[in-house]
């Protein structure tokens, strides 16, 4: 009663105030249309209040008397004031409906979309249980294709061995009527188709040697074949050493030439020291000259030797040894040659054209020089160029 009473005094409220009048002279048309909807909701929101419960006043009251009475101008300040709020809100309420479309529209919509969701759940669930069905016939059918398959493969096998009996039957028939035909004939004198047999078996065996002899042949054939080719790989392998013969003999010989030079060369300065030293004219200048042949021949075989190595020439093994017991007396006999020069203790020289002379006469021997004439033209050298008081 009390929340029925609330409803009419709001009502009459606003229309004494006037409020009405002003919203409508603000508002057209189209929004005279929506307080009409307006009205409608709140009817509708009051009846289902009233379905809800009628205990709504009851809780208001109760609510009252816990505050302290309810009786004054407080209670009705907070009244307007909470009819103030549910005003706004349901304001708010209709700019969003209007700006989105409201919210029956999104229930509507909602509700449609569960509505379609759940009939595409119901019709995938019958399909679900369509596809099932399939199966399990798919799955019968293919049982029973295999049961008649495996059927048919028996009968076919117990075909088949009937097959191998009827003809195992009559091969035994067919021997045993041989035998007797055979029996007959021999009986008889059947010597005929001894003597084609006989002829039979000798025609096969005649064929048998001949195979036998092409096979023979050909062996022969290939065996001939192999033994070419070992000719010829033997031959190949023949040139092919005389070949390397012939180089390792060219370069014997060039190690030799390069080896046997300076050892020449040694040999003779050796000899011209000695048969100088014999008439002990001999002075320092010689003696350097000696031992700079002795250098010259030593560095010259050991770089021959090292470059020979380097270059994968092949050094005879008969040649080093000589070689080095060749350098070793040339450098035994130079230092005996140094020795008795010395010895001799001539170093004291008449004449500057004696000295010129025998430094001539020694590049002239050892043929270093040819040029003896054109200097020996030309006025002596000053003692100082010779490295002599």
């Amino acid at each position: 009663m009390l929340y029925s009473c609330m409803v009419i005094c709001q009502a009459g409220g606003r229309r004494g105030r006037g409020r009405g009048r002003r919203r409508r002279r603000r508002r057209g048309v189209g929004e005279r249309r929506g307080k009409k909807e307006e009205e409608k909701e709140e009817e509708e929101e009051e009846e289902e209040k009233e379905r809800r419960g009628g205990g709504v006043g009851e809780e208001e009251e109760e609510e009252k008397e816990r505050r302290g009475g309810g009786g004054g101008r407080s209670g009705k300040r907070r009244r307007k004031k909470k009819k103030k709020k549910k005003r706004k809100k349901k304001k708010k309420k209709r700019k969003k409906e209007r700006r989105g479309g409201g919210e029956r529209r999104r229930r509507r919509g909602k509700k449609r979309k569960e509505e379609k969701e759940e009939e595409e759940e119901k019709e995938r669930r019958g399909g679900e249980k369509r596809r099932r069905e399939r199966k399990k016939r798919r799955i019968k059918k293919k049982k029973k294709e295999e049961v008649k398959e495996e059927e048919e493969e028996e009968e076919e096998e117990e075909k088949e061995e009937r097959r191998r009996k009827r003809k195992r039957k009559k091969k035994k028939r067919k021997k045993e009527e041989e035998e007797e035909k055979e029996e007959e004939e021999e009986e008889r004198g059947g010597e005929i188709r001894r003597k084609r047999k006989i002829e039979e078996e000798e025609e096969e065996e005649e064929e048998e040697e001949e195979e036998e002899e092409e096979e023979e042949e050909e062996e022969e054939e290939g065996r001939e074949r192999k033994k070419k080719k070992r000719k010829k790989e033997e031959e190949e392998e023949e040139e092919e050493e005389e070949e390397e013969i012939n180089k390792n003999t060219l370069s014997d010989v060039a190690v030799l030439i390069l080896l046997t030079l300076p050892l020449i060369l040694s040999c003779s300065a050796f000899c011209f020291s000695l048969s100088r030293s014999e008439r002990q004219v001999m002075d320092s200048f010689l003696i350097s000259l000696s031992i700079s042949f002795f250098c010259s021949c030593f560095c010259s075989t050991s770089s021959c030797l090292y470059f020979l190595q380097l270059a994968d020439v092949r050094v005879p093994d008969g040649l080093l040894l000589p070689v080095l017991v060749f350098v070793v007396a040339a450098f035994v006999l130079t230092a005996a040659v140094v020795v008795l020069q010395l010895l001799a203790q001539n170093f004291v020289i008449q004449s500057r054209h004696d000295l010129m002379d025998d430094v001539f006469n020694v590049l002239d021997r050892t043929s270093f020089f040819s040029v003896a004439e054109f200097t020996m033209s030309k006025p002596t050298l000053p003692p100082k160029v010779l490295g002599f008081q």
